[in-house]
């Protein structure tokens, strides 16, 4: 399957472009690409270009295989910057980082119901890093 989802979705943003070329934003193209049932698309594709179809692999990673054929037209049609927010809309780092921002909050508040719950703390290795020099008295 070695780049296969790639040049599907090279091949239908060429094919497609005139038809998508009003979108700019990556919510609207997602929106339109949904319609399309895109993964329907990809399997038929694949399937002519040698790739044995497999409707339970096929029906076990559809969400999975729809995001990155969708992610891939939107990248090859709007940039870089709309595919990283396609990819980054529902996760959830992401997602508690903007409510931060929007609250103008530095860091996340602790709920009473975390307060009992151990929590990982990152450690700074810098200084397991730092190059230093020894120079010798004379």
């Amino acid at each position: 399957m070695s780049g296969m989802i790639l040049q599907f979705a090279y091949n239908y943003t060429d094919e497609n472009r005139g038809k998508m070329k009003d979108f700019k934003s990556a919510s609207g193209l997602e929106h339109y690409l949904k319609r399309q049932n895109m993964v329907e698309k990809f399997v038929t594709w694949a399937d002519k270009n040698g790739l044995k179809r497999r409707n339970l692999m096929i029906q076990k990673s559809y969400k999975l295989l729809e995001r990155y054929i969708n992610s891939r037209i939107i990248y090859n049609m709007l940039d870089e910057e709309a595919w990283t927010e396609y990819l980054n809309q529902d996760d959830p780092a992401i997602q508690e980082t903007l409510k931060l921002f929007r609250n103008n909050a530095s860091f996340p508040k602790q709920d009473a119901k975390t307060e009992n719950q151990k929590v990982a703390k990152a450690f700074d290795y810098r200084s397991t890093h730092i190059k230093t020099t020894l120079m010798a008295y004379v």
